[in-house]
């Protein structure tokens, strides 16, 4: 379950500005006591940048080659939808046309 950065200071907050202990807050707030104390943890050493969830490294790039997805892209929107094999062919003469292996992907 994924917790925002305004839900994970609501938490914290009591703890950190009046002193209230973080097993209450933490029990109070319904999120297990392990799960506070990495978030006050990253608060700490991080300030607020600490609680912001990281974005992904890997957002918005594919790891299949262009020619292989628009292949795939162009059969899923066929009616009826292709069966398995059927996209398992087309990505197999990809792969032998384009000398790649799949495998390494």
């Amino acid at each position: 379950m994924g917790y925002t950065f305004d839900e994970r200071m609501t938490v914290l907050g009591p703890h950190v500005h009046d002193g209230v202990p973080l097993v209450q807050a933490a029990s109070a707030a319904g999120v297990p006591l392990r799960t506070a104390e990495r978030w006050l943890t990253a608060y700490l050493s991080r300030s607020a940048a600490g609680l912001r969830r990281a974005g992904r490294a890997d957002k918005g790039r594919h790891r299949l080659p262009d020619e292989l997805l628009q292949v795939i892209e162009g059969m899923a929107l066929r009616r009826p939808p292709p069966h398995a094999a059927e996209v398992h062919r087309a990505a197999e003469s990809c792969r032998i046309s384009a000398r790649i292996s799949l495998s390494s992907v």
